[in-house]
């Protein structure tokens, strides 16, 4: 085992429903919003370093669009009406929660900023339509660096499986 490689077992990760969004807890989430690249199982594993990817619920978030930088997402406040769809997960299971919001922020990069939110997880069961407090990283840089689009994860997973990013 690579010794900078976390281990993780994602069938340990606690359940999204304990993620209450109206409690007053003063603890930071620990759920993190994804939109990008790290949808991606395979991304979000390398760049958590870990053994095993976390388990990933589908999920939207309301009041905010998708613009492109180059061929990455960059998420951006918008009106109440509009979403971005993305996925959620939990690394409170980590036993180095501080490490992986590192390496989350390294691979974010400067123009993101780490902020709270609240989604809605779109899984199944139980899960369909709770209302989770999360963490997602916003665009900060220039918006003029920005063009319309969408990110496609497909096309994204192909590009990566042909050598190209």
């Amino acid at each position: 085992m690579h010794s900078n490689h976390i281990p993780y077992d994602s069938k340990d990760s606690p359940s999204l429903s304990t993620n209450n969004p109206g409690s007053t807890s003063s603890s930071q989430s620990n759920v993190y919003f994804v939109y990008g690249s790290l949808m991606d199982p395979s991304t979000l594993q390398s760049a958590l370093q870990t053994i095993f990817p976390p388990t990933l619920h589908p999920a939207t978030l309301t009041g905010y669009h998708i613009k492109m930088w180059g061929s990455y997402p960059a998420l951006l406040p918008s009106s109440p009406s509009s979403s971005v769809y993305g996925m959620v997960f939990e690394i409170s299971a980590f036993e180095h929660a501080k490490q992986i919001q590192q390496r989350l922020e390294e691979y974010e990069g400067s123009n993101y900023k780490l902020e709270e939110c609240v989604v809605e997880v779109r899984g199944r069961g139980d899960e369909e339509g709770k209302m989770v407090k999360a963490r997602v990283f916003e665009w900060i840089g220039g918006e003029e660096e920005l063009k319309e689009g969408v990110f496609d994860l497909k096309d994204y997973q192909m590009r990566k499986l042909e050598g190209r990013r």
